[in-house]
């Protein structure tokens, strides 16, 4: 049993390496069986006739975590240590299945709430200790049981751990942006994520830009109409903000790495596609990439 894991890094121009391991398991006694988990669902219809022939009408899709799926993980990942009080772990699978579904998003949120947590804690440990007060009837033993419970991660604190990373230095960054650029980054995410490749060329990102404005023209008025030197400079722009990054370093001043810039270039998209999501969420930012993005 062969298992390969995103499979469509090995497609070539001719497509032969594929070609070879699929036909080498389609073979009549070829004791093998080949899996091939790809990025995108659509890999075998953007692969060569030859070669397409060879896989299997058998898929399985795997859709992006529900909140009962990410609340699950959870429970099993950190259910076992106990400081998580009350439906916390289920609050912070609500508020990422909102967004995108990445667990690695709600661990995140998980791990700065555990840490808020201790930070009270030690806080309420290094305190003076309060004055003693007179014993009241029905205290249960005065103020002995204060504090229990002050070293469980609340609600509120994960409330505060989902508003800290809101307000993330890159998710502040990306609320900032001009509008042109902001999109430019929702096309680059969406090239990504069609194609399931790390890498895209700078000539795919401008024409999924221009595509997002087209389908979004009627709907918002504010458009923005840009030139195709318009288009690549704010492209630089995202170069030095290390947004997007291009596999063949540029260098010099903005009109040096304008000049620079080849369309055939490939990008990395280097911000989290979380932090986009979150940004364009607040009110007032950019309606056209909210709502190509959602």
């Amino acid at each position: 049993l062969i298992l390969g894991d995103e499979i469509d890094y090995l497609v070539t121009k001719n497509q032969g390496l594929l070609y070879n391991l699929f036909d080498w398991s389609s073979r009549a006694h070829a004791q093998l069986a080949l899996i091939g988990i790809s990025n995108t669902v659509d890999l075998p219809e953007r692969l060569l006739p030859r070669l397409n022939s060879r896989i299997g009408l058998s898929r399985v899709p795997f859709l992006p975590y529900s909140h009962a799926d990410l609340a699950q993980i959870l429970r099993v990942r950190l259910g076992d240590l106990a400081v998580f009080e009350g439906s916390g772990l289920e609050l912070a699978a609500r508020k990422v299945a909102s967004v995108s579904g990445d667990v690695r998003r709600a661990l995140d949120i998980c791990r700065r709430a555990t840490e808020i947590a201790e930070a009270r804690t030690a806080e309420i440990a290094d305190a003076p200790p309060a004055p003693p007060q007179a014993h009241k009837t029905g205290s249960g033993g005065g103020s002995g049981g204060e504090g229990i419970g002050e070293s469980r991660v609340t609600i509120a604190d994960i409330d505060q751990a989902v508003r800290s990373l809101q307000q993330a230095a890159p998710v502040r960054a990306l609320r900032r942006l001009p509008e042109a650029q902001q999109l430019l980054l929702v096309a680059a995410q969406l090239e990504a994520e069609k194609t399931g490749r790390a890498e895209i060329p700078a000539r795919a990102i401008l024409a999924r830009y221009r595509v997002v404005c087209r389908q979004h023209a009627n709907a918002h008025d504010n458009t923005p109409a840009l030139t195709d030197g318009e288009l690549r400079i704010a492209l630089v722009a995202l170069y030095g903000w290390r947004m997007l990054t291009p596999l063949a370093p540029i260098s010099g001043s903005a009109a040096a790495m304008t000049n620079a810039c080849e369309l055939d270039d490939l990008v990395r998209v280097t911000i989290q596609s979380d932090d986009l999501r979150i940004a364009l969420k607040s009110e007032g930012v950019n309606d056209i990439a909210k709502a190509a993005l959602q």
